[in-house]
């Protein structure tokens, strides 16, 4: 089986190439592509990739649900791997991922690792070893076989933010869904403008709008205002 990558970008040209080169480091024989589905033509993101073997497709619209069906639309592994620019799976990624699937695991993540520590983001990590509804995020990534899927037509492009949860409730209604025995890095840059608890709020908030099926904009425009940088 190989494993295709895909990651959706916006201006993310400060971390995208040193994280494709790093999967590609580290793929092995098993990684068949790194698909990087990109919005916005008048960044920096496209022109940071020209030494890579990447494959850049640009989208029309934006949103991570979109981008992520667009780079899977092309994908040709028999295994979708999605992962966030802001994250850095292991070097085993591919091994774990295989032998998740051996192990008659058809989709699943990781647990977290922050790359700053403290008391908040520890408590936070801890709680990603578990199957829990509060840890279906994308930071942690996100592998599915392909047949998967389609069987569930991918991601649900009417969601603008909570696309991660969606997925992989209907993912598991379909199939087992496992948390991988090791960590994910996830970059902490969404905590430098907003603290700890700003981020759990807005987090808590969009959970229980989600639950409640509140209109995908209201939720987008709520989660931006809580965690506005405070003077």
């Amino acid at each position: 089986m190989t494993i295709s990558i895909i990651i959706p970008t916006y201006s993310e040209e400060l971390l995208i190439s040193n994280l494709v080169s790093y999967l590609f480091l580290h793929g092995n024989d098993y990684l068949k592509e790194i698909i990087i589905a990109n919005y916005g033509n008048d960044d920096g993101t496209t022109t940071s990739l020209k030494d890579t073997n990447a494959i850049v497709i640009q989208c029309k619209k934006k949103g991570r649900a979109y981008q992520m069906n667009e780079g899977a639309a092309l994908a040709s592994g028999d295994i979708l791997y999605f992962i966030h620019a802001d994250s850095l799976p292991p070097k085993t990624y591919c091994q774990d991922i295989l032998q998740s699937i051996k192990k008659g695991y058809n989709c699943g993540r990781y647990k977290t690792k922050f790359s700053k520590h403290n008391l908040g983001l520890r408590f936070n990590a801890f709680f990603t070893h578990f199957d829990l509804f509060v840890c279906y995020g994308g930071d942690q990534t996100f592998f599915i076989t392909k047949n998967l899927f389609n069987k569930i037509n991918g991601y649900n492009e009417n969601f603008l933010i909570m696309e991660d949860y969606d997925i992989t409730e209907r993912a598991k209604k379909l199939s087992r869904y496992c948390v991988m025995n090791n960590t994910c890095l996830i970059n902490t840059r969404k905590y430098d403008n907003a603290s700890w608890w700003q981020v759990m709020q807005a987090n808590k908030k969009m959970i229980m709008l989600y639950k409640s099926k509140t209109n995908q904009q209201l939720m987008v425009d709520t989660y931006k205002k809580m965690l506005a940088k405070k003077n």
